[in-house]
């Protein structure tokens, strides 16, 4: 498993003040549940979201698996074969897969492009030294740009309820054909 994003404030606070739960990539959603202890939060076949009782506390997790399109499944793999484990005592992605996962996140799977997510990405960006340039003119041309360099597409999760941002695929084929164009 790994926290996919959101985990700053562990173990302190077990999620931040916009975002009410822990995202978790693992490589068997079934087995994660049974050693968790989770319970359905929904009974809806595709819905993700658990609470698990930790100290008294219900916590809200989503368990993201290999193979649900959350990201396509090189990247699901990806980021668990490299995760690194945090000194706090869980895994977390490495930074330029924490940078690319975040960025893909808040741009396709969120209706807007909130604040937050554009202040911690610009800070991140900064840190894995990314083309700041390019995140300041259209974030979408450097996660095209990463989705590109590491030969990856944007999936339709098989989670019926997380947001597919269908403009951000349309700008991306346009953005291919345009590298294509330009490199032929």
């Amino acid at each position: 498993y790994i926290a996919l994003r959101n985990f700053e404030p562990f173990f302190e606070d077990y999620t931040m003040a916009e975002h009410g739960d822990i995202d978790l990539l693992v490589s068997n959603q079934k087995e994660a549940i049974y050693l968790t202890n989770a319970k359905k939060v929904f009974d809806i076949p595709y819905r993700v979201l658990h609470q698990i009782n930790i100290n008294g506390e219900d916590v809200l997790f989503d368990f993201r698996y290999l193979g649900d399109n959350y990201y396509e499944y090189k990247l699901e793999k990806l980021l668990l074969q490299t995760k690194q484990f945090d000194k706090r005592g869980f895994f977390k992605p490495q930074k330029e897969l924490y940078f690319i996962t975040l960025l893909y996140h808040a741009l396709v799977h969120k209706l807007e492009f909130s604040k937050d997510y554009q202040k911690r990405l610009k800070t991140m960006a900064r840190d894995i030294q990314a083309d700041i340039s390019m995140f300041e003119a259209d974030p979408k041309l450097l996660l095209f740009d990463y989705l590109d360099n590491f030969d990856l597409k944007l999936t339709r999760p098989k989670d019926f309820t997380v947001y597919f941002n269908q403009e951000v695929v349309e700008r991306h084929l346009a953005y291919q054909n345009m590298i294509q164009k330009i490199s032929s």
